[in-house]
């Protein structure tokens, strides 16, 4: 996936700062009938840095999906973040 990349920036950007910065992450966004991304939310975090969670809210938030097939879509996704 071609955002994979930008989603490990939000994380790495953060972990120049803090060294020891991992965790789980779980974001919630709803896909809209076209395939655009209507909302964004953090579900729950492990990461005690709000500005990864900010950043991929941003990044999920550009994403075009492809039109579901049956009205909107409730999406859960989980990022694990480590240094190694």
């Amino acid at each position: 996936n071609k955002k994979a990349g930008s989603f490990r920036f939000c994380y790495e950007r953060e972990l120049q700062l803090e060294k020891d910065l991992a965790g789980r992450l779980v974001m919630q966004f709803v896909i809209g009938l076209q395939g655009q991304v209507k909302s964004v939310k953090i579900a729950s975090s492990e990461l005690k840095n709000a500005k990864v969670g900010d950043c991929i809210k941003k990044e999920i938030g550009k994403i075009q999906f492809k039109a579901p097939d049956v009205g909107e879509c409730v999406v859960q996704y989980p990022f694990k973040f480590s240094a190694n």
